[in-house]
């Protein structure tokens, strides 16, 4: 945050949704100073722990919606073209234009678009699920301090997935194929597509292709779930796939960009893995209990 405050005052100029972003920083730093506050000599309660847990992962969708005003302020020229050879040589072809209408089948296309839009719901999921296991009914002890330690370890592979995708989206920005291309040819239009469209109209950053985030991130969460035998962790590694293929059936992403997310998610989830000293119970987290 200290690095991107500079850019962002540069670049909010007028611009009331700037400012308001720089002040959304502000009081997420405040935040943080309050529940490091000691009290009594201690650092807080129950309720400062939780909010130290959770406002790196909660200021994700802040420090997303800061990325145009970071890559307009650095002024690196979009790379789409160069990303465009590399998908050439790779796939000799563009998937991004030929393949929905390979397959233009409605019932794939929503399944498709639907699993794309399981990656919100991805990102939070698997941690939410660790730190249950670790607070449910008022759990001590060493299950709670291993499941505090898997919490940990996956809570920083996301954030360090997150920091690496948005540092190179700031370095080296890729608009990808829905900025510059018309909609596959034969894609089929469904209400599961339209939401998701929608979805990015609002909420999309130019610039923020490549590496795919949504690729790294689902991978390092896929991962994570089978590491800490997850309930659901099949039903997560399912729904990733189905990020990679619906990111370019919907002409949302490059091929290229998923491949290179992969590749991030998987790189990340092994080196913090082989930095942590955290281990899965054999017994599971009781989640389904």
């Amino acid at each position: 945050m200290a690095l991107a405050l500079p850019l962002l005052a540069m670049s909010a100029g007028s611009e009331v949704r700037g400012w308001l972003i720089i002040a959304a920083h502000g009081g997420l730093t405040a935040g943080i100073a309050a529940a490091l506050r000691p009290t009594n000599g201690l650092t807080g309660g129950a309720l400062p722990r939780v909010a130290l847990a959770w406002l790196p992962l909660v200021a994700i969708p802040l420090l997303y919606a800061e990325l145009p005003y970071l890559i307009a302020t650095v002024g690196a020229p979009f790379g789409d073209a160069i990303v465009q050879r590399w998908e050439g040589a790779l796939f000799a072809s563009q998937p991004a234009r030929t393949l929905a209408g390979a397959a233009p089948w409605t019932w794939l296309s929503e399944l498709l678009h639907l699993a794309y839009l399981s990656y919100y719901g991805i990102i939070y999921v698997p941690l939410a699920g660790l730190f249950a296991a670790a607070h449910r009914g008022g759990r001590r002890g060493a299950e709670a301090m291993a499941a505090d330690a898997a919490f940990s370890e996956a809570a920083l592979a996301i954030t360090l997935t997150f920091t690496i995708c948005f540092v190179a989206f700031v370095i080296f920005p890729v608009q990808g194929p829905r900025f510059l291309w018309p909609e596959p040819e034969g894609v089929p239009q469904g209400p599961v597509r339209a939401l998701v469209l929608q979805i990015l109209e609002r909420g999309s950053s130019r610039g923020a292709a490549f590496p795919s985030s949504h690729m790294a991130v689902a991978v390092v969460q896929a991962l994570s779930a089978y590491r800490w035998r997850l309930p659901w962790r099949t039903l997560i590694g399912i729904a990733t796939v189905g990020i990679g293929v619906g990111a370019v059936y919907g002409g949302f992403h490059y091929a290229i960009d998923m491949v290179a997310g992969a590749v991030l998610g998987g790189v990340v989830f092994l080196a913090v893995r082989r930095w942590s000293t955290a281990q899965p119970p054999a017994a599971g987290w009781g989640l389904t209990r």
